[in-house]
C-alpha cells in the first residue's frame, strides 16, 4: 500500500468518503426499487388470484358473487378445498370448515359450515348489498394475504 503525502491523503480521503456515499445512495435506491417490485408483483398476484377466484365463484356470470354460489363452491368436493384455502376458511381442529375427513357432513358440521360462510360472505360484503364484487373479492383478499 503506498502512503500518499498529506495532502493527498486529504483529497484521497475525501474521494473514498464521496465513493462511499454514492455507494450507500446506490444501495437505497437500489432497497427502494426491490421493495416496489415486490409490492407490484404482490398487488398483481392478488389482482390475478382475484380475477381467477372470482370467474370460478361466479358461476352464473353475473359480475357478482351470491351466497349461493359460495356455498356450491365450497362444498365442492372437487374445488371446494382450493377456494376454503384461498378465502381462508379455518378451524382450529381439522385445518377447514368441512371438518376434514372427506366423509359425510353432519348437521352440526354443516351448520358450523353456514355459519362461517355468513361470516366470511359479511367480511368481504363492504356496502352490504348480499352481493361479492371483484373489488370487494381483491381488498379481501388484500387483508387476509
Amino acid at each position: 500500500m503506498r502512503v500518499l503525502p498529506y495532502k493527498n491523503n486529504q483529497v484521497d480521503a475525501f474521494l473514498r468518503t464521496d465513493l462511499q456515499k454514492a455507494m450507500a445512495d446506490r444501495l437505497a435506491a437500489t432497497a427502494q426499487e426491490v421493495s416496489f417490485n415486490f409490492e407490484m408483483k404482490q398487488t398483481k398476484d392478488v389482482d390475478a388470484r382475484a380475477k381467477e377466484l372470482f370467474r370460478e365463484l361466479d358461476t352464473d356470470q353475473s359480475g357478482t358473487i351470491t351466497i349461493d354460489e359460495l356455498l356450491a363452491a365450497v362444498g365442492d368436493p372437487i374445488k371446494g378445498r382450493g377456494v376454503r384455502s384461498s378465502l381462508g376458511f379455518r378451524d382450529s381442529t381439522s385445518g377447514d370448515i368441512t371438518g376434514g375427513g372427506g366423509g359425510s357432513v353432519g348437521a352440526e358440521d354443516e351448520a358450523r359450515m353456514l355459519a362461517t360462510i355468513k361470516s366470511k360472505m359479511g367480511e368481504m360484503d363492504h356496502d352490504g348489498d348480499g352481493l361479492i364484487s371483484l373489488a370487494e373479492l381483491k381488498s379481501f383478499l388484500e387483508r387476509v394475504s
